[in-house]
């Protein structure tokens, strides 16, 4: 049956268990919990009338921990998805924190005919135990209800869009450059970008900065794999210069908790070889305070023979912000940053 997922901010999925080695009664709790979670649901699809007329409960504590905007994937019998989700329908969770209720979406995902059921959790103290609810939309018409998030990934050409309530957040891009693809732009819910326009739209901002034109958006590459720089995009005599090439997507969903896209793409060397191949998986998450998480996992396999990544100072993730959040004084910035970095 498998145990809980927890996802932090740009890491891979762990297994609650694994990522508190310390706690080993945690693999316990959470086995349990799964498994309460999985009777829970058998039971009822065994009960008189429509699934969709019922509810589940399950409970979740955190015995070591604080956890804020915590992503769990539950196990789901699939032949619970069968009887009772219906295309397009919203379900959600209903809980009380310190007393006060509360509800949160949920959504139903089935991939190679596993099901699970998967949730942001706002808040839970360490210590503390919740009572979850889980229900059909249509079964209460009352209560403090979520903002009816709707998050859509969609191919648009060669590139995949990601909307969140219809705007655009960001564009995972693979014709815009030469060398590889990238996120551009990437916008704040109040609409400002959060990368530097230049060099992906060269005359939008004439006082912006105009180094480093590898700089787009957000990126995934490395400066040095078998000695090919798949970083820059200036070749020189001692520069030979690799490309990552986008080959495809799949996966694309779009539901009330998040969006997801895999892309797949082939490491090619200046002698047009391919080396290696990657799968990029994204989800975007909005959170309740209205910021977005954006998750990147990636699995890299050599083709034809070993990686060698080089210590090199460029990779593997590089992200170019507008010259507002500037704070390095030797660029000098035509609009010296004002803004700030908070964790």
């Amino acid at each position: 049956m498998g145990a809980p997922y927890l996802n932090g901010i740009g890491k891979k999925k762990t297994r609650l268990a694994d990522r508190f080695p310390k706690a080993p009664q945690r693999r316990d709790t959470f086995s349990k919990l799964a498994a309460l979670f999985l009777i829970g649901l058998l039971a009822l699809l065994t009960r008189d009338g429509s699934a969709a007329e019922s509810a589940t409960t399950f409970t979740i504590r955190s015995p070591k921990h604080d956890c804020i905007n915590t992503l769990i994937t539950l196990p789901v019998p699939t032949a619970f998805v069968t009887a009772a989700v219906r295309p397009n329908s919203r379900w959600f969770l209903r809980y009380a924190p310190g007393g006060i209720p509360n509800v949160i979406y949920c959504q139903f995902q089935t991939d190679h005919g596993r099901t699970t059921l998967s949730f942001l959790l706002p808040r839970i103290d360490k210590g503390e135990m919740l009572k979850l609810e889980l229900n059909p939309l249509n079964r209460y018409r009352q209560g403090n209800w979520p903002a009816d998030t709707s998050i859509t990934a969609a191919q648009v050409g060669t590139d995949i869009e990601i909307k969140v309530d219809g705007k655009l957040f960001t564009q995972y891009t693979t014709h815009g450059g030469p060398n590889k693809p990238f996120f551009y732009p990437i916008m704040t819910p109040d609409n400002q970008n959060l990368t530097r326009r230049w060099p992906v739209e060269p005359n939008a901002d004439p006082a912006e900065s105009h180094d480093h034109p590898h700089h787009r958006g957000l990126w995934f590459t490395h400066s040095s794999v078998n000695s090919v720089d798949f970083w820059t995009e200036v070749e020189t005599d001692k520069v030979k210069l690799g490309k990552t090439v986008n080959t495809g997507f799949s996966n694309l969903i779009s539901g009330p908790v998040f969006g997801e896209f895999q892309a797949t793409t082939d490491w090619i060397t200046p002698e047009g070889k391919r080396i290696a191949t990657d799968v990029r998986t994204v989800h975007i998450y909005p959170l309740a305070d209205g910021s977005r998480l954006l998750d990147f996992a990636i699995t890299i396999k050599p083709d034809g023979g070993p990686l060698l990544f080089g210590d090199n100072k460029d990779g593997v993730f590089g992200l170019r912000l507008p010259d507002s959040l500037s704070v390095n004084p030797s660029v000098k910035p035509a609009r010296p940053g004002t803004g700030h970095y908070i964790n």
